[in-house]
């Protein structure tokens, strides 16, 4: 899958004032400019536990709806893809914040593109997770209840109960040290081992 071409944004989190990374493809146009086109629902997607836009399924996913004539907004997990963590709030699955706050950050932005189509507009925002992404979109709906600020969401390869994997032995010796192992480079040695 090609690289995709991404505006990176950043949008704060007020709760814990950390601040997200947002990685923006917009459609494809004739003249090579950025355009959206807002009667194409936007995707909010979450990548894997130590992805980011730089992941194959998430290059496939922005590539082909690219095409389709969406905007699509990858939601970089706390620290990763090298990004800035100001405090020790470090990425956390059960964290639905971070979601929150992109997805209203986004639904503003919408909103203020919408105000300008006339009254009553208004673009769909999809969140779209994978696998630990798919656990975080789908805490986040279920603990938002009718203050989701998503209209819809597709959670693609997420478990529904994760502790149960400790009772599975090839999850104990293949998944968990490759997670586990990854994390560790990326965020305690990558990260934080130049503030210790």
């Amino acid at each position: 899958v090609p690289d995709q071409e991404y505006v990176r944004v950043w949008c704060p989190n007020e709760f814990d004032g950390e601040q997200v990374a947002l990685d923006v493809a917009f459609p494809y146009s004739t003249d090579g400019e950025f355009e959206h086109d807002a009667t194409r629902p936007v995707l909010l997607v979450l990548h894997g536990l130590n992805g980011g836009s730089f992941e194959e399924y998430v290059k496939d996913l922005v590539m082909r709806e690219r095409a389709k004539g969406s905007t699509v907004i990858v939601l970089i997990a706390r620290g990763m893809m090298d990004t800035a963590v100001r405090g020790w709030n470090i990425f956390h699955g059960a964290r639905t914040g971070d979601v929150d706050a992109a997805a209203r950050a986004v639904r503003g932005g919408l909103a203020r593109l919408a105000g300008a189509r006339g009254p009553g507009a208004r673009q769909t925002l999809v969140g779209v997770g994978f696998s630990m992404g798919a656990i975080v979109v789908s805490n986040y709906v279920a603990r938002s209840g009718e203050h989701c600020a998503l209209d819809a969401a597709v959670a693609i390869s997420g478990g529904l109960d994760m502790r149960q994997m400790l009772n599975f032995r090839r999850s104990m010796r293949l998944w968990q040290p490759m997670l586990t192992f990854g994390l560790r480079e990326d965020i305690l040695l990558g990260k934080f081992a130049r503030h210790i």
